[in-house]
């Protein structure tokens, strides 16, 4: 049973939107390249996951906080009274482990990973649930190497996951007591704070326009109800393109209200005032 799906950081988002609207920097390359990684690592992990979807409780992109102290986890499996933590990295090349640490790394995922593990054993004792936590990293890159990995570490690679998420619970499904940890970890989930961590830019570099969603260049008129991509020829209804240039406004200039108005020259008046206006979806808010 899955309680909370996963959602795509307001980072990412945020990088997404910008994405063919400005010219990024190296290190703004490097970033997005980087969030844009992990979240796929973290929905490929799903997929092999959905072996046990109806024999455990599935919690996904958590941000809990206990003791003054707050962990992010990207997955929680509950089953059989006992509570399964994962981490997952989508990393590539050649590590090396000496002495449970990661060489030449300033941030150690395994150090990580224990500490996430005793934030949650904590917060979870704190509120009466005393069961077992075990906490596992999980590499769902198949081109990675890890050089001095023993089995005291926990940590999984790529073809050894299937094969532990078979394990898990094994012969066993989710009850009402399951049902009642996992609701509570879910309750005690804190939102994301869009304003946390935003994308560095400068507002007044970003282009208009309707862009293609896969190619993420400026899309053209095609005839009175759709838009094209010169690059890919995509074409696409123009009510559809709006939902979708509307929501990258909001993540782009969260400060500024999206009046029909604003979003007609945010569309490069691609979009005409007339379908703008005609449109009910989220119009509160305009």
């Amino acid at each position: 049973m899955l309680l909370k799906s996963r959602e795509k950081s307001f980072e990412l988002v945020q990088f997404e939107a910008l994405r063919g609207r400005i010219v990024f920097s190296e290190e703004q390359e490097r970033l997005y390249k980087y969030v844009t990684a992990g979240f796929m690592g973290e929905c490929l992990c799903d997929e092999m996951a959905e072996s046990m979807a109806e024999r455990v409780i599935q919690l996904r992109d958590l941000l809990l906080a206990s003791g003054g102290r707050t962990c992010q986890v990207d997955s929680l499996l509950v089953v059989a009274g006992k509570v399964y933590l994962l981490e997952i990295k989508n990393w590539e090349g050649s590590f090396e482990i000496v002495d449970g640490r990661f060489v030449g790394l300033s941030a150690c995922p395994l150090a990580q990973l224990q500490r996430s593990k005793t934030i949650l054993e904590h917060l979870l004792r704190r509120y009466g649930f005393h069961v077992e936590v075990e906490a596992q990293l999980l590499f769902i890159n198949p081109k990675i190497s890890l050089y001095g990995l023993t089995r005291q570490e926990p940590a999984l690679l790529h073809h050894q996951i299937e094969p532990y998420f078979r394990s898990v619970g094994e012969g066993s499904f989710w009850d009402q007591w399951d049902r009642k940890i996992g609701e509570f970890l879910l309750q005690q989930h804190v939102p994301e704070n869009r304003f946390a961590n935003p994308v560095v830019y400068d507002p007044g570099t970003v282009q208009c326009g309707v862009m293609c969603a896969g190619c993420r260049v400026r899309m053209r008129p095609y005839d009175l109800l759709r838009l094209e991509c010169p690059t890919c020829g995509t074409k696409e209804l123009k009510r559809d393109c709006l939902g979708r240039t509307k929501a990258e406004f909001e993540a782009l200039f969260a400060n500024k209200p999206c009046s029909r108005h604003a979003l007609h020259i945010w569309c490069d008046g691609l979009i005409s005032r007339r379908m703008i206006y005609s449109q009910k979806v989220q119009e509160s808010r305009f």
